[in-house]
């Protein structure tokens, strides 16, 4: 939900489809759904990456072009190639002028990485060109499940690895050496057995097909409910009191519709 609505809010509002080209810079968590998103959108999706060990990966998202940053003269031979950037880079020092450099003319660089420390750009880096700079957090309720429908109709979903409680530390450390492909899950079951001091059940191979089944199972068990339109007032009722309830950041009860 997070990395899939967090990337999938700023590419349909900047337009991503047929015809754009679209970069996706750093290909973490946030980045292999920007890909897949991007790509099945239509839009022709590079990604900028500092090293060449997710290439692979990153054409079986769904890019076409692949980029590495630590080759020397990438940023410049790429300058006034892309309409929209994705940024979900949060490195501090990430050169943020040459990458602005390589939209085109009227193109949109938008960040999703949330650097910790301030960034000094030169604005004449947007001036020429007519360029912008934008930011984009999440999405609220509607556009959240516009996002998964999509992701549903078009077979896109999270990569995933299951873990167990006592292969969080391990899992912490490779998160922070960029190892991860490409985010983990923990399997709070677990849990009990870590802090009885027993043993657990080895890290589970199959965990992104079996998450993927689930999605979709749910997903279709959505897609094919009566219409509302075509309900009746009290099938209705039923419907709403069924439907899971969240909590906006104010922690008052939103129900979703």
């Amino acid at each position: 939900l997070c990395a899939g609505i967090t990337t999938y809010s700023p590419l349909r509002r900047f337009g991503a489809g047929p015809g754009k080209r679209v970069a996706v810079v750093g290909m973490g968590g946030l980045g292999d759904m920007a890909v897949q998103l991007s790509a099945a959108m239509g839009a022709e999706t590079a990604v900028i990456s500092h090293g060449c060990s997710k290439e692979d990966d990153a054409h079986r998202f769904g890019a076409t072009e692949f980029y590495a940053t630590s080759e020397e003269g990438t940023l410049e031979s790429l300058r006034g190639s892309f309409d929209v950037i994705v940024c979900t880079v949060s490195a501090d020092d990430l050169d943020y002028g040459g990458l602005i450099g390589t939209l085109k003319p009227l193109g949109t660089f938008v960040d999703v990485g949330l650097p910790e420390s301030p960034t000094t750009l030169h604005l004449a880096s947007l001036v020429i060109g007519s360029k912008s700079l934008a930011g984009s957090q999440i999405g609220g309720i509607a556009e959240t499940q516009e996002m998964l429908d999509f992701c549903a109709e078009h077979g896109v979903h999270p990569q995933v690895e299951l873990i167990s409680g006592e292969e969080i530390t391990a899992a912490y450390h490779a998160v922070v050496g960029s190892k991860v492909r490409y985010r983990y899950v923990i399997d709070t079951s677990t849990f009990s057995a870590v802090s009885a001091g027993r043993p657990v059940s080895p890290r589970s191979t199959t965990a992104p097909a079996a998450v993927n089944s689930r999605m979709r199972a749910l997903t279709a068990r959505n897609m094919t409910a009566e219409p509302a339109a075509a309900m009746t007032a009290p099938a209705m009722a039923a419907a709403r009191r069924r439907r899971p309830r969240v909590r906006s950041s104010a922690t008052t009860p939103v129900r979703a519709t």
